[in-house]
């Protein structure tokens, strides 16, 4: 049984043969998951256990908001790999057919790269930066290690987990010094030169125009944050859909909270663990 906590904008009364049409099409569904299937507008959370059909509840809802006029290009949906947006979109199409294809799905590191692809100029970016993996992280990572003295050396982690400290400290929100405090104590001593190489590493990135998972994301946040692209990028996604919620990071949190802007058409579907 879905947990349906919502805020709900009253749609006024509906014609007869979409409420016989949408009867139809949630008769799978308990009355929960038909509830925040059926919504519109506003703010939907979804809130249930593993394998109480969440997943089913939101699918639904895309196929509901179609039904109702709402363009399918004007409906982004995140989740955390491409493969489950890919087969979240396959299954509305069983049930909506062809225009399902033109729903926008994807993580949101793909949504981040293709947003900063088309509006990155105003953030100095070009649209050919590179994206770096993991493993390019950690080898300059190492490698701006490497140039510090013996002195400044002592102490310090090795370069992956270099690397995980400022991972957390830019997904939380967070200084390098305050993860340090609370997961990497031991290396509170050398917190400081942590965020040298923090700093040098940005510094090498930006002169480069690379960019790393984490920066996808930072960029993508400090492109909301400016008024007049989130409008554009609002105008463009007037509904948002989160799958898995419960993984979400701060950083991710505050990303959907600036993508669904005013309207606030905004649907999570979480555990509830």
């Amino acid at each position: 049984m879905c947990e349906v906590r919502t805020q709900v904008r009253s749609q006024g009364n509906k014609p007869a043969q979409i409420r016989k049409s949408r009867a139809r099409m949630f008769a799978e569904l308990n009355q929960a998951q038909a509830e925040a299937a059926g919504i519109v507008e506003g703010p939907v959370l979804v809130i249930a256990g593993a394998g109480t059909g969440k997943t089913r509840t939101l699918i639904h809802r895309l196929v509901s908001l179609v039904n109702t006029g709402i363009s399918p290009q004007s409906i982004l949906l995140l989740t955390f790999t491409r493969r489950a947006a890919q087969e979240m979109i396959n299954r509305t199409a069983e049930l909506l057919g062809s225009s399902a294809n033109r729903i926008e799905g994807g993580t949101f590191h793909s949504t981040a790269n293709s947003m900063l692809r088309r509006y990155g100029a105003i953030l100095d970016l070009q649209p050919n930066f590179v994206v770096l993996d993991q493993g390019d992280s950690i080898e300059i990572i190492g490698n701006l290690r490497s140039e510090l003295n013996k002195k400044q050396r002592d102490g310090l982690p090795r370069a992956d987990t270099i690397c995980k400290i400022i991972g957390k400290s830019r997904n939380q929100l967070v200084s390098i010094r305050d993860v340090v405090q609370q997961e990497f104590f031991q290396f509170d001593e050398v917190s400081g030169t942590i965020e040298k190489i923090a700093r040098d590493y940005s510094g090498y990135k930006t002169s480069r125009q690379l960019l790393d998972f984490d920066d996808l994301l930072i960029y993508f946040l400090r492109l909301l944050e400016n008024e007049r692209v989130q409008q554009r990028i609002g105008e463009r996604y007037r509904f948002i859909m989160v799958d898995e919620y419960q993984d979400t990071n701060i950083l991710q949190a505050r990303l959907t909270d600036l993508l669904a802007g005013r309207s606030r058409n905004v649907m999570v579907v979480g555990d509830d663990a």
